[in-house]
């Protein structure tokens, strides 16, 4: 049975010693725990944490009894990242290096997916499969509670576990996995797939009692992404997501904290050296970064908190166009249809030209008499009538009148409901329209580096014809000025460009955003190894993101950068304010006529009367003079 606390979520953990009567013992909470059976340093950090459970790390040396589980360390960030559709080879001492830096970076995509579940409430559960004691038929017919929600792990001998993974109960499961002894090395496995091991030096510490802040300084630097910290015009930060996470827990805990943004890249210099908010931290210059992506590449040198967010990598395109394509004097038949058509009207020249070919008529007379009535136009035999040829022509017009009536009325309804352009809405899509020009903003970061090293073939097939770029505002204005163009970048990082600088209208975006990211991953705060205040920190931004605060301080810089935008846009003129102006139209799905369409028609028509006028005028005004000149004309002659 589940058991919550009254703030917050308990990990939940099954030590199986003794048989059990009901499935629900397989939950038993941390206060129920049978303490002879666990080991205290498993007690002490459960005891400290009191929240999910992420990362389990094996002691080294692992004894043949799994009942003195020892936990080496807890991370309350996300469970198990990188372990999400992966395939990894059992590793050693000798290959776990090039391992994470080569195949565990290239699948961050995948192994942040299983984060996502753990911004609700769900429970991670521990089973200890050599000593478990399950019901009778519980391989067949057992029920897990919540098993859709929460997560099952088996811990034993590998052929043990593999067995249980193999049971219909467990099958049923959606989030399980174990952790398996072996002779050399410890690994992680799932039924069919094998996960890496993490050994207990990645991960952070935990200290043994909260510490008071009361009355300290911390010096905190950040990276240029607004979304985290935003600078006004004095280059003083005034809101951004953890910026503000830290401002409220400062005037909680009663604490100040100052804010540096250092010149420097995200990567490691050819020297060994690092610069930038990374090396701040590594040298002590600062105490935290406020705002860095988890990524395991770095893991060696930073310790990540609770997850805040994710960020997520996704391309921006324009409104698709609505317009009248080449073939619409085409689409209202289909092409069976025409072929229909064409063969009829084969056939009834054929016939009319052996009907008339006794006559003395041209050799092209039946094609054209057939031509004018299916242009429903007046056809005129004259002499050469007869009554076979008059009953056919009559047939004809029937025929005639019904396909040029279905022709008109269809071609109106193309030509006023006109055809949507088809856009690409995900990277595979991207990757299938290779007339689309993909172009990357890049930040020398995770992003561009999963882009040059992913191996999935839509992401190999973007990477052939991408054009990498550092300017966020020229890669997004290429989407609204050149047509068939998208612009590849960090949400986070665009945001606040497109809410300063290419919004005209705050109830319409010129942007529309790909329906799935190609690659997301955690934002936290970052701190260097063994940070005093890890837990303190971390806790806080537990919090903050449980109550949705990440989510809503994101929202309010969009809409402060967007007020502040427009106040800019609308005191200025030129070429950028007609592009947004155009791309800020919304495009009507129906089209109805407008004067350009019907302009020859009535141009024709007005010169025509025009014309008709002038003669009629002409007419009378010389009709009048005709007939003055004859009235005198006569009256000279009778005198």
């Amino acid at each position: 049975m589940c058991v919550r606390s009254c703030k917050v979520l308990v990990l939940c953990c099954v030590m199986f010693v003794k048989k059990v009567s009901s499935n629900q013992h397989f939950v038993n909470s941390l206060s129920t725990l049978d303490k002879q059976f666990v080991s205290p340093k498993i007690l002490h950090v459960l005891n400290q944490t009191r929240n999910q459970l992420s990362i389990v790390v094996l002691p080294k040396t692992p004894s043949a009894s799994s009942e003195f589980l020892d936990l080496s360390s807890l991370h309350s960030s996300s469970i198990f990242i990188s372990i999400y559709t992966m395939n990894f080879n059992v590793l050693t001492d000798v290959n776990t290096d090039s391992v994470l830096e080569t195949e565990q970076t290239r699948n961050v995509v995948q192994s942040t997916v299983s984060t996502r579940r753990f911004t609700s409430s769900a429970e991670t559960i521990i089973i200890p499969a050599q000593n478990a004691v399950f019901p009778q038929n519980f391989e067949h017919n057992g029920y897990f509670p919540n098993g859709n929600k929460n997560t099952f792990i088996f811990v034993g001998l590998e052929e043990t576990v593999k067995g249980i993974l193999t049971w219909r109960s467990v099958k049923k499961l959606r989030w399980k996995f174990g952790i398996v002894y072996r002779d050399r090395g410890k690994n992680l496995v799932t039924s069919g797939r094998e996960l890496i091991f993490l050994n207990s030096d990645l991960l952070p510490s935990f200290n043994a009692d909260k510490l008071s802040l009361s009355g300290l300084h911390f010096y905190t630097t950040a990276i240029r992404v607004d979304a985290y910290v935003a600078w006004d015009s004095n280059k003083a930060p005034f809101m951004g997501a953890f910026f503000n996470a830290v401002q409220a827990f400062s005037k909680l805990s009663n604490f100040t904290f100052s804010v540096n943004l250092p010149s420097g890249g995200l990567n490691k210099l050819s020297n060994g050296s690092w610069t930038g908010a990374i090396g701040d931290i590594l040298y002590n210059n600062k105490d935290i970064i406020l705002g860095f992506g988890q990524f395991y590449h770095r893991n060696h040198i930073l310790d990540y908190s609770t997850l805040f967010g994710f960020i997520e990598l996704k391309f921006y395109k324009a409104h698709a166009k609505v317009g009248t394509t080449d073939g619409a004097l085409l689409k209202p038949y289909q092409p069976f249809v025409w072929f229909l058509i064409g063969m009829t009207f084969g056939l009834l020249v054929v016939v009319v030209y052996f009907e008339t070919r006794q006559m003395s008529v041209e050799a092209s007379f039946s094609f054209w008499v057939l031509y004018r009535s299916h242009l429903e136009q007046p056809v005129s035999l004259g002499n050469n009538s007869s009554n076979n040829l008059s009953f056919l022509l009559t047939l004809s017009l029937f025929y005639c009148m019904i396909i040029g009536t279905g022709f008109k009325s269809n071609l109106v309804s193309y030509l006023t409901i006109p055809d949507q352009e088809e856009t690409p809405s995900t990277f595979e899509d991207l990757a299938l329209r290779e007339n689309y020009q993909p172009y990357f903003v890049t930040m020398k970061g995770t992003g561009i580096h999963y882009f040059k090293t992913s191996n999935a073939s839509s992401v190999m097939t973007i990477r052939k014809r991408m054009i990498v770029t550092a300017d966020k505002v020229k890669c997004l204005v290429k989407v609204i000025s050149e047509p068939k163009t998208v612009c590849i970048s960090w949400w986070h990082v665009s945001m606040s460009v497109i809410a300063r600088n290419l919004t005209l209208h705050r109830s319409r975006s010129v942007f529309e955003i790909s329906r799935e990211p190609v690659f997301f991953m955690p934002t936290t705060l970052t701190f260097s190894k063994g940070f005093k205040f890890y837990k303190e920190f971390s806790s806080v931004v537990r919090s903050l993101r449980d109550a949705g605060f990440f989510s809503k301080w994101l929202q309010m810089l969009y809409d402060f950068e967007t007020i502040r935008g427009l106040e800019y846009l609308h005191k200025k003129s030129g070429e950028m304010i007609q592009l947004l102006s155009s791309a800020s139209k919304i495009e009507e799905q129906v089209k109805p006529f407008q004067f350009r369409n019907v302009a020859i028609a009535f141009s024709l028509l007005a010169t025509g009367l025009f014309s008709s006028l002038l003669l009629f005028a002409y007419e009378k005004m010389n009709s009048r003079r005709l007939q003055t000149c004859w009235s005198t004309k006569l009256h000279t002659n009778e005198y």
